[in-house]
Order: structure tokens, then sequence, then C-alpha cells
């Protein structure tokens, strides 16, 4: 195997690892973002609710 085809499956290897983290990431901030905003919308039915409950 010649050195430059080393070289090139480790960028590949490299670059897939950099995707694949990418990819974490945008997971890890879109969880967040439905986790706020569902806690954010469930208080609000259930605060609501409970006015409605009052009444």
């Amino acid at each position: 195997m010649s050195d430059e085809s080393q070289n090139e499956n480790q960028n590949e290897n490299h670059d897939a690892g950099y995707v694949t983290e990418r990819w974490k990431i945008k997971g890890a901030a879109w969880r967040v973002f439905f986790y706020v905003f569902g806690t954010y919308v469930f208080l609000n039915v259930v605060g609501m609710l409970g006015a409605h409950a009052q009444k």
C-alpha cells in the first residue's frame, strides 16, 4: 500500500468522525430545544387547566 493511499484513508476516517461528531452535537441541540419547548408548553397547559378549575 502506498503512502498516498494510506494518507487518503486516514483523511476519510477523520472526516467521517467529524461528520458523526457534528451530528451528535446537532442531535443534542435539538433535544435541548424540544425539552425546553415541551416543558414550556406543558407548564402552560397545566396552568390553563388550573385556572379553569378555579372558576
